[in-house]
């Protein structure tokens, strides 16, 4: 019987921080808003980092959600993320 790989993400708290500040980088970017394709992949890159805790994330893909940004409006998935920015410490969702 051959092992499964394994497909765990582990990821340091530099190399979150790394790569939040890239995808705001481009976040704020002039192509952020011209194309819904870069939007998609800022929203994709905050919803990989929300799943594994980090809570600035959480705040901005509930933005995202929430304004239908990169994605379809979602107001209840928004407000989801936003509750879990807020029990997280992250003071701009409370």
């Amino acid at each position: 019987m051959q092992a499964k790989p394994k497909t765990s993400c582990r990821l340091n708290r530099s190399a979150f921080e790394k790569l939040f500040k890239a995808t705001r980088e481009a976040q704020c970017s002039w192509t952020y808003y011209e194309s819904k394709s870069f939007r998609n992949k800022i929203r994709r890159a905050y919803e990989f980092l929300a799943r594994h805790g980090h809570s600035p994330s959480m705040y901005f893909l509930a933005d995202m959600l929430e304004e239908g940004s990169g994605t379809a409006k979602d107001r209840v998935t928004a407000a989801k993320w936003y509750r879990r920015a807020a029990e997280s410490g992250y003071k701009d969702a409370m």
